[in-house]
């Protein structure tokens, strides 16, 4: 019988892989509108008891940040005068009404820690813009 040569295997150069591309990712929105130029209001984190919490959907605070910062940077715009203002805490106060239904929806809700959170927080801008005005009347039209 013959003897079979074993044919010899060429080593196979390994294909390189490319890099796995990074996903480009849009940076986060922060919650410090640019809008608003007071340094005390820009430091402060809006609804603080609220973040991190895992009650609260995360996406739907950042929702009520961004409402008391549209608050903050039309208080800082329109400056209205003595009791004008109470117009823009009360449009405030509704959009939140209207937010109140989406954390219902997300199995949670405006309860006491969150409502605390709110008042207190429109307090704040009051205070630090210079309106001394009662934070009941300031959010007279809540539902929460």
């Amino acid at each position: 019988m013959a003897a079979t040569k074993k044919k010899k295997k060429k080593p196979v150069a390994k294909k390189k892989r490319p890099a796995p591309k990074k996903k480009k990712t849009a940076p986060k929105k922060s919650a410090r509108s640019s809008a608003v130029t007071n340094a005390a209001v820009r430091a402060r984190e809006m609804l603080a008891p609220m973040v991190g919490s895992t009650y609260y959907p995360q996406n739907l605070v950042q929702k009520g940040q961004h409402l008391l910062l549209a608050l903050a940077a039309r208080l800082e715009q329109e400056k209205p005068r003595a009791d004008g203002v109470y117009a823009l805490t009360h449009a405030t106060t509704e959009a939140f009404n209207d937010l109140q239904e989406e954390f219902w929806q997300a199995g949670s809700e405006l309860e006491t820690v969150a409502r605390e959170a709110i008042a207190d927080d429109i307090g704040f801008l009051l205070k630090t813009y210079g309106y001394d005005v009662e934070i009941e009347e300031a959010i007279a039209p809540r539902d929460w």
